[in-house]
């Protein structure tokens, strides 16, 4: 009778009949150890084989299984099965045991063993909750949230502005809508809360999209403290703002409503790039087919000139909201931009940038106000910019373009004012740093009725009253800040209030309304604004 000379040789598998068997398990021969009448010892074969590691006995109705340690699957263990499929289902198929657990080499480290099994063990223990306990324990962790951030909104001194977007599910008709309140801190940081995530009700018309808008401003009582709501450019929406304008308080509003409404800058530059597309577009059409000289001439013109808006795109296509202040130069320079165009000797490009400038204008006062506002409560720039830029744009009528942005900011001027004195907050008192020292002469409560008056007598002289021009000219009168990527607008203001007080509150409302909603859109897609049939599995 033959053995193998060393358990370490690699050689072909014996024959079944020889008493002497060996079998191949993760390419290492495994032996079994000879008997001396395997006709009468029959199952009683020893074997050192470890596979008995990873299984137990057990006897099932008179017949013996073998049972997973780590899965708990019965397998047979009859003596023509053999342990071939036992190995085979450790090292394959059982989804819970380690990939390290087949059978120990000689001189195996056995405190390894020992640690790999207790470590299955107690990952077997863990105890997947039930659905209807993470949807209780989600609502409350909700629930908490949104009494924490009503309770930091409420408190906040500042007005807040609204971006409302929508979404179609890709896989129904459900229409979801994101609303999105933006605000600056008591700390002076520019903050993003969603505050409602809703499917809509059908009809999806003005009247259920400016109810359901509506509620949520009641609910989150930011009704009150509202700057503007910025939305995409549809026939529906402007309905809708019309109906939300009409069940505002005007009072509450700044300027009555006058800034209420922002279009969506993102959305105009679409329109304008679109406009001057169709244009060409039956060069575009013809693209997959052959192309003469003057196709690909053409190409080359139009990629050329709208490689100018694909970089304003990417400012204003970002995941993260911007202060208002970043969307004035680029505005303009686009503008600069068509106007260039108009006098270019290539009839097709003075065609492209005709269509363009129309829809431009359109739009423009709708974004005008409030870009140019910001940019003026930019310290870099104050009235340097706009100057720079409206004498490009209106020439000789540039200086009356600039006043208009000066009385722009003198109505509000006047506006905060009187909100301030309504609030008893005391304007004189703004400007007492400049004149005395505030640790030696605090306003007395007996005096606050002679303070008011004088508050009062100075702002009634007119909207242009002198304390409104003392604290406009001052700062328009300031060297400008230096230009640089580091420059916080934010931090400025907050470390100049004491000078500014009035233009301090103005900056900090105006400069949170958001002049996009591409953010909002990016919060759940950036190719398109459609749900994944994952994401729109949401119901009330």
């Amino acid at each position: 009778m033959s053995t193998r000379s060393s358990a370490s040789t690699l050689a072909p598998r014996p024959p079944t009949s020889m008493t002497l068997e060996s079998q191949w398990l993760f390419g290492e021969e495994v032996k079994f150890i000879p008997v001396e009448n395997p006709q009468q010892q029959g199952t009683k074969r020893r074997t050192i084989l470890d596979v008995w590691n990873h299984f137990k006995k057990k006897n099932i109705d008179g017949k013996v299984k073998a049972q997973c340690n780590y899965y708990g699957r019965l397998m047979a263990r009859a003596s023509t099965s053999g342990t071939t499929h036992l190995k085979l289902h450790i090292a394959k198929s059982c989804p819970s045991a380690p990939r390290e657990a087949s059978p120990p080499r000689e001189g195996a480290d056995i405190r390894k063993q020992v640690l790999v099994k207790q470590h299955n063990r107690t990952r077997t223990k863990f105890k997947i909750v039930g659905r209807n306990t993470l949807k209780r324990d989600i609502k409350k962790i909700y629930n908490e949230k949104k009494q924490k951030t009503m309770v930091e909104i409420d408190k906040n001194a500042s007005k807040g502005a609204i971006t409302r977007d929508l979404w179609t599910a890709n896989n129904s008709k459900r229409l979801f809508m994101v609303i999105t309140a933006h605000y600056i801190s008591d700390s002076w940081t520019l903050e993003s809360r969603v505050i409602r995530f809703i499917c809509m009700p059908s009809p999806h018309d003005k009247y259920s999209l400016s109810k359901i808008l509506l509620e949520c401003l009641s609910d989150w009582k930011i009704d009150l403290k509202l700057s503007a709501i910025t939305i995409d450019n549809t026939s529906n929406n402007d309905g809708m703002m019309k109906l939300i304008s009409d069940k505002l308080q005007t009072s509450s509003l700044i300027l009555g409503g006058k800034l209420l409404h922002v279009r969506c800058a993102a959305h105009i530059l679409n329109l304008v790039v679109q406009e001057g597309l169709n244009v060409i577009g039956d060069g575009i059409e013809k693209y997959q087919f052959a192309l003469t000289n003057r196709d690909w001439e053409v190409a080359q013109i139009v990629c050329e000139k709208l490689g100018y808006f694909h970089k304003v795109t990417e400012l204003l296509s970002g995941t993260a909201y911007l202060t208002t202040n970043h969307y004035f130069p680029s505005v303009f320079w686009l503008k600069m931009e068509l106007n260039q165009w108009l006098s270019s000797e290539d009839e097709l490009v003075k065609k492209m940038a005709a269509k363009m400038l129309a829809k431009f204008d359109r739009y423009w006062s709708d974004v005008h106000d409030i870009i140019s506002l910001a940019i003026v409560l930019d310290p870099r720039y104050i009235l340097m910019l706009l100057t720079f830029y409206f004498n490009k744009m209106y020439g000789s009528k540039a200086n009356e373009e600039i006043d208009k942005v000066k009385n722009l900011l003198f109505e509000l001027f006047a506006e905060y004012v009187i909100e301030n004195i309504d609030r008893g907050v005391i304007y004189s008192q703004a400007l007492s740093s400049t004149s005395t020292s505030s640790a030696t002469h605090k306003h007395d409560d007996t005096m606050r009725d002679y303070d008011l008056f004088v508050s009062n007598a100075t702002t009634n002289i007119g909207q242009r009253g002198k304390d409104i021009i003392s604290e406009f000219e001052l700062y328009t009168s300031e060297k400008v800040a230096p230009r640089t990527e580091q420059f916080d607008v934010l931090g400025w203001w907050k470390h100049n209030g004491s000078k500014y007080p009035t233009l301090q509150h103005i900056a900090r409302d105006i400069l949170a309304i958001p002049m996009t909603i591409v953010a909002s859109e990016s919060a759940f897609s950036t190719n398109g604004r459609l749900l994944s049939p994952h994401r729109s599995r949401m119901i009330p």
